[in-house]
């Protein structure tokens, strides 16, 4: 096993082990943005908890709750944009579960950089440590396993950049959810690049393809709000979605 696999391990069981988050009230003075929902009051709580006591917060910069906040409310725009478009808009199957995942993954998708490598922040690589952070309370945030993948996937995303690299795969996403909207066959290509991404995902299940298409599209949001970084600018980024 690697040093630091052996340092998330070891880091994950000292917060499962010595707080119990599903029974905790966050601190009063927790700055992230809070719902009325459970899931995402314990996913607020579990992050904000996890990041005040990592020994190397205060060598993280850009990746702090500020940055949280700012994509929580770009989510939040793009959904209300969405609503008031109705019919004219974005087609999703499940827009209230979408808009909470995509929440809990934005609580979640910089956790690995509190994750000490070397006695400082991890930067490079830290998306996969935050996905099996995540992975870790999949329990305490009362998830499945195919939702996990769903936020685990808009996680992976924010690894990208929207630039010439990342135009190939972005046209497989939209063909995987044109697909899926008319009800049509996925090609064999399409198909193991859906493998890779969401694993436990069932081709032969509405339900699942529905998650697919409704997580997909919502990584792209997740990607370009990550991007970007300032709420001033993401009205004129959603027509691009």
């Amino acid at each position: 096993m690697k040093q630091e696999s052996i340092i998330l391990t070891i880091f994950l069981s000292m917060l499962l082990i010595n707080t119990s988050y599903a029974r905790r009230v966050v601190d009063a003075s927790c700055p992230l943005k809070q719902y009325d929902d459970m899931t995402l009051d314990k996913a607020r709580e579990i992050v904000w908890q996890h990041t005040q006591s990592s020994p190397v917060k205060d060598s993280v910069g850009y990746h702090n709750y500020i940055h949280i906040n700012s994509l929580l409310e770009f989510i939040d725009t793009v959904v209300e944009q969405i609503r008031r478009l109705g019919d004219r808009g974005l087609l999703l199957y499940d827009i209230d579960k979408i808009q909470t995942l995509a929440r809990v993954a934005t609580y979640f998708h910089d956790t690995g950089v509190y994750i000490p490598v070397d006695g400082k922040c991890c930067s490079k690589g830290h998306e996969e440590k935050s996905k099996a952070i995540v992975e870790a309370y999949l329990d305490v945030l009362g998830l499945s396993k195919i939702e996990l993948e769903a936020i685990q996937l808009m996680i992976d995303f924010t690894k990208l950049k929207v630039d010439e690299d990342f135009k190939g795969e972005a046209e497989l996403v939209d063909e995987i959810i044109k697909t899926i909207e008319a009800q049509e066959r996925l090609s064999n290509r399409a198909i193991g690049y859906i493998k890779n991404l969401m694993p436990g995902l069932d081709l032969t299940n509405e339900k699942d393809l529905k998650l697919l298409h409704d997580a997909l599209i919502f990584s792209k949001v997740v990607a370009i709000g990550d991007i970007y970084g300032y709420s001033e600018n993401y009205p004129s980024q959603i027509p691009g979605l």
